[in-house]
């Protein structure tokens, strides 16, 4: 999807459990603090970093940070007669893919909207807490991905195969400190950068691709006049309320005329759907043959 600017949108999709996936702006800022609520003292303080929408061990360096901004995938190469990638640039980009993996601190669950309030009674008078995106955060040395200093009980220390964090934090944080997980505030800036993978890993770039391809095919059944009719010029409604309707109702057709589609196919294919493979389709045919005789 496009990238998400309004604070607003963001919340709804949370209330509705969506997870966005989308590219950043070339001008963008990558990396965004995370908090969490001291028990001690009752401040938030820093407790990670959200970097390129995903979080990371607060002992990640600066930097580390600063060079993982700049990753990007390797660019395709457009002459047939070469590989597709260069192997050298496939192997940096998979090592520093790597390095971030070893940092990363979850998440442990989906974000959430919670509030934003210290433990007790609120005072008589007093306003309603504020709202806030939340999201559950795991230490990776207690899952196993990375060696920690502060993490010497866990299971990862003393595992030569796996990577050392150097740079460990001098305060130790509310994640360094906690047994399992622990919740951190998610600010409005950081909200609009939050999804479930990282942008410009593999994973980020084909769900991305598949997403809007899905969607793209989505519009243009919306937009056909024989099916959605859902062009300039042909809806004259201009409140927000009935202008909803009208593209609840567009969508519902579509879907509808998406599915009688599917059940012609399966109908003439004998209940198997058309397969575009020259091979595939000779299976089917061989199939409904053998059904019919």
């Amino acid at each position: 999807m496009a990238y998400p600017r309004m604070i607003q949108f963001n919340r709804e999709l949370l209330r509705r459990q969506y997870s966005p996936l989308f590219d950043y702006r070339v001008d963008d800022q990558l990396t965004y603090a995370l908090h969490a609520r001291d028990k001690k003292t009752g401040e938030n303080v820093v407790t990670g970093h959200l970097l390129r929408g995903a979080p990371v061990c607060p002992g990640c360096p600066t930097n580390t940070l600063n060079a993982m901004k700049k990753i990007e995938p390797p660019r395709r190469r457009t002459n047939p007669d070469q590989l597709p990638y260069d192997p050298d640039e496939l192997h940096l980009h998979d090592r520093r893919l790597a390095n971030l993996a070893s940092m990363s601190a979850g998440p442990h669950g989906s974000p959430f909207l919670g509030t934003d309030s210290k433990a007790g009674r609120r005072a008589v008078g007093a306003p309603p807490p504020k709202e806030v995106a939340k999201i559950r955060l795991t230490c990776p040395a207690l899952e196993g991905l990375t060696q920690c200093p502060l993490r010497e009980e866990a299971a990862s220390w003393g595992d030569p195969n796996l990577p050392m964090i150097l740079t460990p934090p001098a305060d130790p944080t509310p994640l360094c400190l906690s047994k399992h997980s622990v919740t951190v505030n998610i600010d409005d800036r950081a909200l609009k950068h939050l999804q479930p993978r990282m942008a410009s890993s593999w994973d980020h770039h084909d769900h991305l691709r598949a997403v809007r391809a899905r969607n793209e095919a989505l519009h243009s059944l919306l937009v056909r006049m024989e099916v959605g009719g859902l062009q300039r010029g042909h809806i004259s409604i201009r409140k927000n309320a009935p202008f909803t309707i009208a593209v609840a109702l567009v969508v519902g057709v579509t879907n509808m005329a998406v599915l009688d589609r599917w059940r012609e196919t399966l109908d003439a294919n004998g209940d198997a759907p058309w397969e575009a493979h020259v091979e595939t389709r000779k299976i089917r045919d061989n199939i409904r043959h053998q059904r019919a005789a």
